[in-house]
């Protein structure tokens, strides 16, 4: 991960080590009940208006999957979560390219754990950095298996994307805790302390907080057959790039501020 923040000219900040943790057992995930130790990988890029600098916008997505079993099972997880990952990747890219247009200041996270109950973003949220405390982030994003569910959106118009980015932006602004379309939704908060994304920890403190990804009746869902093979690229890549229109709305507009 950092090696590929290198090669698009973007210095990972930091390494969030994760203390070692245990999950309970769970049918669908072989890892759970295991203690582990891992890392959030996050870079920035710093906010450039003066008065909206502070405020923070997470982009991520989770660096873990199954992977290799104590049984010698293989799950590569390519749509669970590379693809997400790779989106993070590319809106770092974009946005490395307006770099200085930015009002406020950007930040880029792999989680870690996110299969053992989103042990990394809970880290995260118990144990911000120290210059970017939870009450100045302002939204929190979290790509999540966009590889897959997305193929209508390669017909989709110009004005039908523009108007998904608008529709997402406006219910941030206004701080509607629902669901908007079929293809993501803001993670309200939960009094069960148990999360099924790493938007999870944020919104159970109140932060403004939107999942993109399916998981409801997507094949190869914590499968061996999670491969490359299977992901849908063409979509994925549209969606990217309507995720990037929104956050940039996000961004530039003087409106939306960090939750008191």
């Amino acid at each position: 991960m950092r090696k590929s923040f290198h090669e698009i000219d973007f210095r990972p900040q930091h390494a969030h080590a994760v203390p070692d943790g245990e999950s309970h057992g769970n049918p669908e995930n072989p890892l759970l009940g295991q203690r582990m130790a891992t890392s959030n990988v996050i870079g920035i890029i710093p906010g450039n208006d003066p008065d909206l600098s502070e405020e923070v916008i997470i982009i991520s997505a989770h660096r873990d999957h199954l992977g290799q079993t104590p049984d010698d099972i293989h799950y590569p997880g390519a749509n669970d979560d590379l693809s997400g990952l790779a989106a993070t990747l590319e809106l770092a890219r974009m946005f490395m390219q307006h770099k200085g247009e930015n009002k406020r200041t950007l930040m880029f996270v792999a989680y870690g754990a996110e299969e053992q109950h989103e042990m990394g973003s809970m880290y995260h949220v118990a144990h911000p950095l120290p210059d970017f405390p939870n009450e100045n982030i302002v939204l929190m994003i979290s790509i999540d298996m966009i590889g897959l569910g997305y193929d209508k959106w390669s017909s989709f118009t110009p004005a039908q994307l523009n108007r998904y980015a608008s529709t997402w932006y406006e219910e941030v602004y206004n701080g509607v805790n629902d669901d908007s379309d079929d293809y993501s939704h803001e993670y309200p908060p939960e009094k069960s302390g148990t999360f099924s994304y790493d938007a999870g920890p944020f919104g159970k403190i109140g932060i403004n907080n939107r999942v993109f990804g399916k998981a409801e009746g997507i094949p190869h869902y914590h499968k061996t057959t999670d491969s490359w093979e299977n992901v849908h690229f063409g979509p994925a890549a549209i969606v990217t790039r309507t995720i990037f229109d929104f956050l940039w709305k996000v961004d530039q507009d003087p409106r939306t501020h960090a939750k008191p």
